[in-house]
């Protein structure tokens, strides 16, 4: 480690200012450019101001310090600082240092915490050599990387069972669908032999709560911020001994559904049994109805119905006694059956794959701020048998 050398950050970077501001009305929910603010990605517009890899730095806001590594074309917003090494250093391996540095102390404002390019500019580092340095971020990346595939995995097997459930329950467009016809209801026409009924006929509201410090301290917790947008498999979750207060239980199977405003479109599947906040309604399918019941509650039209028949003023909540009445069409037993053997393998292989992510995460997480800062000689380390063993 005698070769590790001492640098300011502007020092060894190329570029290092913040990005230019953007109104709300170009930033869109799809597109071609993401646009990068504080805490990542705010949404997409049309027109780029960065192409190539940087660190991004969060500047203001509560996630004022937050580091993330990027590599690609964006629009950087005024609340993201781009930094990029220059050739005599890497710049993955930098994001990697500074998201250990707990740059959100260098905030100088109290009421809206900002960093300014200056005073990170200053910031002390300690280098080792450009080829160190590449083979930390390889490491780090090939880590990362891994957990990047499993995330768009999930959303693309996510995506598949709302195409399904789609095609199946707003369409009518099931297996065997030609052979059966339309008719008249009082909600619509809908397949002959279905029926329409209400939410509360195929799951049930679960009320059981628990104190955390009477549970088994690793009982597995859920919060919100656990549960992805527009996601319906778990991101993360914590550990009963992380928390004081009075949770609800939940069993494996159940689905979680996020009842302040805020937070609607935060639904999830139980993977396991455990706890979550009690912002969260649980939700206990009837035997043969969990595939439809998460789906139907993750779906556009209920979410906006949850929105919609909020009560509260300064933090509008779901009301289980008005949600428990939306209509839903309901099928033949042998149709319903099908439906969930086409979309459990999905959601199974959805479920494994975000248990490798965490394993992944954890192992990074470890690792991290032992090569950033020498303590492990990575000349010596060799992940192979972590990584396959993470995967499997």
């Amino acid at each position: 480690m005698s070769d590790w050398r001492e640098e300011s950050l502007g020092a060894v970077c190329s570029r290092l200012r913040s990005g230019s501001g953007i109104t709300s009305k170009d930033i869109h929910q799809s597109g071609e450019v993401p646009v990068f603010g504080g805490n990542g990605i705010r949404g997409y517009t049309s027109e780029a101001n960065f192409s190539g890899e940087c660190a991004i730095i969060g500047r203001q806001g509560a996630y004022c310090g937050n580091v993330r590594y990027f590599r690609g074309t964006a629009r950087m917003s005024e609340h993201a600082v781009v930094a990029c090494a220059d050739p005599e250093n890497d710049t993955r391996f930098l994001a990697y240092l500074l998201s250990t540095m707990n740059l959100g102390r260098l905030s100088g404002q109290a009421a809206q915490p900002g960093l300014s390019v200056k005073v990170l500019a200053r910031q002390p580092l300690r280098l080792p050599p450009l080829e160190t340095q590449r083979r930390i971020a390889a490491i780090l990346g090939s880590i990362d990387d891994l957990i990047e595939n499993n995330r768009r995995r999930i959303e693309l097997l996510e995506q598949m069972a709302q195409a399904i459930y789609r095609e199946w329950f707003v369409h009518f467009r099931y297996p065997g669908h030609e052979n059966d016809e339309l008719v008249d209801s009082p909600l619509g026409p809908i397949p002959s032999g279905w029926e329409w009924d209400t939410l509360d006929a195929v799951c049930s509201v679960r009320t059981d709560s628990a104190d955390p410090r009477q549970l088994d301290p690793a009982t597995p917790t859920v919060g919100l911020e656990h549960i992805g947008r527009q996601r319906f498999t778990l991101t993360n979750w914590d550990q009963a001994n992380s928390v004081a207060s009075r949770k609800l239980r939940f069993e494996k199977g159940d689905v979680l559904f996020g009842k302040i405003r805020p937070y609607f479109h935060k639904v999830a599947l139980a993977p396991f049994d455990g706890i979550c906040s009690s912002d969260a309604i649980v939700l206990r399918p009837t035997d043969g109805w969990s595939e439809f019941t998460l789906l139907t509650v993750f779906s556009d039209a209920f979410v906006a119905h949850a929105v919609a028949t909020s009560n509260g003023t300064k933090m509008p909540r779901a009301d289980w006694k008005v949600l428990r009445s939306w209509a839903i069409p309901t099928p033949p037993i042998d149709t319903l059956s099908a439906f969930g053997s086409r979309i459990r393998p999905l959601l199974d292989l959805s479920v494994s794959l975000q248990g490798q992510t965490t394993v992944l995460a954890h192992l990074r997480d470890l690792l991290l701020p032992k090569l950033v800062t020498g303590e492990i000689d990575v000349s010596t380390l060799d992940l192979g048998g972590a990584l396959e063993k993470a995967r499997a």
